[in-house]
């Protein structure tokens, strides 16, 4: 049995974006504590936040002043996408989408239920260890 030359040219073409998409998939080390900077629609707040391995996903968890933040993530398209929402009474809930840069910090652009008319932005600086 021989292969056809199509067949063979559609394999060697064809594994190398496999390899790419299976090196892309696998996330950065995110797991850690951060300092929160964000801006929430024209006031600044500060908090810490830590992320945490969960399965295939993340756990978010902010402390900013006296309200925390849960969240649950995943890593997709070079992006951390967390869907949040408060564990106070006053009810909220959003979704924040990081992009990571070389040092480690996060960017962020968020928003929540109501949406407002603009993005708000919020950058999570890694923590020495």
């Amino acid at each position: 049995m021989s292969l056809k030359p199509w067949v063979l040219a559609v394999v060697v073409f064809t594994l190398p974006a496999f390899a790419a998409d299976e090196k892309k998939a696998k996330p950065p080390e995110l797991a850690g504590r951060y300092d929160c900077v964000g801006d929430s629609g024209g006031n600044e707040y500060r908090g810490t936040v830590e992320i945490s391995e969960q399965g295939a996903g993340y756990k978010v968890e902010w402390s900013i002043g006296d309200e925390t933040y849960s969240g649950v993530g995943i890593w997709e398209n070079d992006r951390l996408c967390v869907s949040w929402q408060t564990d106070g009474e006053a009810k909220a809930h959003g979704i924040i989408v990081y992009s990571r840069e070389k040092d480690g910090t996060l960017k962020g652009k968020w928003t929540e239920s109501p949406a407002g008319e603009r993005l708000k932005e919020e950058t999570l600086t890694p923590r020495k260890k």
